[in-house]
C-alpha cells in the first residue's frame, strides 16, 4: 500500500512532466503556424 503523500507526489510529478510536454507541443505547433503563414505570405504576395 502506498502511502497518500506518495501518491500525491508521483501525481505531482507526472502532471509536472505532461505540462511541460503540452509546452513543447503548442511551442512546435506555434513555430509550425508561423513558418507556413509566412510561406503562404510570400506566395500570395505579388510578384514585383
Amino acid at each position: 500500500m502506498r502511502s497518500p503523500l506518495q501518491c500525491d507526489r508521483i501525481d505531482g510529478d507526472s502532471l509536472r512532466r505532461s505540462s511541460l510536454v503540452i509546452r513543447a507541443a503548442a511551442k512546435l505547433a506555434l513555430l509550425a503556424i508561423g513558418r507556413s503563414r509566412s510561406s503562404l505570405a510570400t506566395l500570395a504576395a505579388p510578384r514585383s
